[in-house]
């Protein structure tokens, strides 16, 4: 059993030190809007879309189209009291078409739809390109997160280690009671544990990136120690409100699509139009069925030429033009109040996540003042510890509370980071070069050397 965990804690060590792909953020980044399959079949929906406008436009072109025909017959006609008659005879024919609408309501307003889908297919390929750079940037700060607090554990791991071969070796010489190791041991396991659960932690989200970019990484970049967390002032929410409401791209495809149903609506209304269509057509004929001896003038040949105009006048259609017109009036009415909604929730959340922002601005100033109060807690209850004026319960308690106060304060750093990405993405501003200055927040380092100053 002891063997299986060795093999097990090796293969998770080897795991979250072997840097396969240790970049930094934009690069990872980068390499997702690269690679992405999402994004890849989200950019072939977009050309996939674009024939649809060339559909809608070839409507405005005139149809032509060319027949030829060449038929071979026998005809038997059986007579009474006298000889049947029998004839071989062919046809042959060549003709050519043309059609051209010119007024039909109809098309143009299928023109002006179809060309506000093809601008929504765009938008939604664009909110999906920010939603991609979202998720990596938050799953790949989440991981550094993770790599950071299993390093501060481990240490704490050690510690615990030290105390319980010191307590080994105080129970041996008889400066300690025997009773004092199971607290020792106890807290030595929850911490394993707790080890476990995060490394656990720290591979799934590990894979959850590799997928999104499809490439092998490692979390081998930390937050720098000198980073900047500052407020955001609350009257400049209006600012980054405005910035949404011309940005935001789950907006612009509400918006979008109320502009498309508006086209529509006129879509369905030009059906009652009548529609003003030009034909024409040419054609040659020839026949081997003809007479020369009753007609020897005859050549079995002949040709014709027409061209007409065609009004078509709508009366009714049992009610279905009537009644998807007044769906798509109906949808009208509905979109409308989905972009207010949509612009209503974008503005909402602006407002919290600066309210996150700021509360976690202050949280990372207290917890560092508390990591500071809690270690100097610590080093004064060791001395005391060990003139006998506290107890071991009081030293692991006090030495359980920095490494909490030490953990809370770099997963506040690491959220605060993330929060700004977020926010980036309502106001429709995140890409590829917002996350290039993010990079400024983060230095590499391997995962065994991060947080040497704690």
């Amino acid at each position: 059993m002891q063997r299986f965990k060795k093999i097990i804690s090796l293969f998770l060590t080897a795991s979250l030190s072997t840097s396969v792909l240790g970049n930094s953020l934009s690069e990872v980044v980068e390499k997702g809007l690269n690679n992405n399959l999402t994004l890849a079949a989200s950019q072939a929906g977009v050309e996939e879309f674009e024939y649809n406008l060339k559909i809608s436009q070839s409507n405005f072109l005139p149809s032509i189209n060319g027949s030829a025909l060449k038929s071979w017959n026998r005809d038997n006609t059986q007579q009474h009291e006298a000889t049947d008659i029998n004839k071989k005879y062919t046809d042959e024919s060549l003709s050519l078409s043309f059609k051209q609408k010119i007024i039909n309501l109809e098309d143009i307003y299928k023109y002006q739809s179809t060309k506000e889908g093809v601008t929504i297919e765009k938008l939604r390929n664009q909110n999906k390109i920010q939603a991609t750079i979202e998720d990596i940037a938050i799953q790949y700060i989440e991981l550094m997160k993770k790599a950071t607090i299993i390093s501060a554990t481990k240490k704490e791991l050690m510690s615990s280690n030290s105390r319980l071969k010191q307590m080994s070796r105080n129970i041996e010489v008889g400066n300690s009671p025997k009773n004092d190791i199971y607290e020792v041991i106890s807290k030595n396991e929850s911490i394993k544990q707790k080890i476990a659960t995060l490394e656990k932690e720290y591979l799934v989200t590990k894979s959850n990136i590799e997928n999104l970019i499809q490439y092998p990484i490692d979390a081998n970049f930390t937050l720098k120690e000198n980073v900047s967390f500052s407020n955001i002032n609350e009257k400049n929410i209006e600012k980054y409100t405005n910035l949404a409401m011309a940005n935001n791209k789950e907006i612009a495809i509400a918006l979008k699509s109320y502009q498309k149903a508006m086209a529509d609506i006129k879509t369905a209304a030009s059906k009652f139009s009548p529609t003003l269509t030009l034909n024409g057509s040419i054609s040659k004929d020839y026949t081997s069925d003809f007479d020369l001896l009753n007609n020897p003038s005859s050549t079995g040949k002949s040709q014709s030429k027409s061209i007409d105009l065609q009004l078509n006048i709508p009366i009714t259609s049992g009610g279905s033009d009537f009644y998807e017109y007044k769906k798509n009036k109906q949808k009208i009415k509905k979109l409308q109040l989905e972009l207010q909604s949509t612009r209503s929730s974008i503005k909402n959340s602006i407002k919290v996540s600066i309210l996150n922002i700021n509360n976690l601005a202050q949280s990372i100033s207290s917890l560092r003042l508390i990591v500071e109060a809690n270690r100097s807690s610590f080093n004064g209850l060791k001395k005391a510890y060990e003139l006998g004026t506290r107890t071991l319960t009081d030293l692991l308690l006090s030495e359980t509370k920095l490494f909490n106060s030490y953990r809370d304060y770099n997963s506040a750093r690491y959220d605060y980071t993330q929060e700004l990405i977020m926010l980036e993405r309502m106001t429709g501003s995140l890409s590829i070069d917002s996350i290039n200055k993010m990079d400024n927040f983060f230095i590499a380092s391997e995962l065994t050397e991060q947080n040497e100053s704690f």
